[in-house]
């Protein structure tokens, strides 16, 4: 995790810096719009929180900026203002920003960093994977690995079954479309069949067809989530989080 913080002044910015030290959680401080724009080429951040108003700009108008580059289409960016009107919030909104906290209300915000913090910790669980792409797969694998998790990948549901039966995992995650003899639905199907807690694990699906009759045909036979391809990493890990948070 890699945070940004942009502000003007120098309280907020040292009241959300203690946090992210108590969290060994790196951080810049900026105090343009243009110091903000330059870093955020450089770097790539997990997390910004911009203050409302720049002496060479404004807050929503840089979240729009920052938002038309790709890598940062998808990542929390918040906005501290001292604005409560409604119409700021929903202009925020609309640029783009992920969440508005008021400057009277700081506490709300080192809390939500707190709990983001906390989401990005290494994550202490066991996970199956089942997918036939050997280079989808690989980068599947090596990302939750990145994440403190241990997997087994494979390339069959048949053999992904035997380790199943052979080993305790906290996760299961499939493809459901696989070109071999047992397919993603058969492999969920015979999991969920099993009479003693290991029917019960989460299992995570992943399909290229998001239609709602296969939603709804993949939670009736007992998925807890599914995810469409192509797979972005900050929703495959909040996924992956909440599965096995629920565990």
């Amino acid at each position: 995790m890699h945070v940004l913080i942009a502000d003007n002044s120098q309280l907020y910015p040292k009241l959300l810096s203690n946090i992210l030290l108590k969290y060994s959680i790196p951080f810049v401080i900026t105090h343009t719009a243009e110091e903000t724009l330059r870093y955020v080429e450089l770097q790539k951040f997990s997390f910004i929180c911009l203050a409302q108003e720049f002496s060479d700009g404004q807050g929503i108008n840089l979240a729009k900026k920052i938002r038309e580059q790709e890598q940062y289409q998808a990542l929390p960016i918040v906005l501290l203002t001292s604005d409560i009107r409604t119409d700021t919030v929903t202009d925020a909104l609309k640029s783009g920003i992920t969440d508005v906290f008021h400057k009277q209300d700081i506490n709300q915000l080192l809390q939500f960093i707190k709990r983001l913090a906390e989401q990005q910790q290494p994550i202490k669980a066991s996970v199956l994977m089942v997918e036939d792409s050997v280079s989808q797969r690989e980068l599947l694998k090596m990302m939750l690995q990145s994440y403190g998790l241990t997997v087994d990948a494979f390339e069959s549901a048949d053999i992904a079954y035997e380790a199943f039966r052979q080993h305790s995992y906290d996760l299961v995650i499939t493809d459901i479309i696989l070109h071999e003899s047992l397919s993603g639905v058969s492999f969920i199907s015979k999991i969920r069949r099993i009479d003693d807690k290991k029917g019960d694990v989460p299992i995570l699906a992943m399909t290229a067809y998001d239609n709602e009759s296969r939603r709804i045909e993949l939670f009736t036979m007992g998925i807890n989530d599914y995810i469409i391809k192509p797979i972005r990493e900050i929703e495959l890990m909040a996924r992956v989080r909440n599965l096995i948070r629920t565990k």
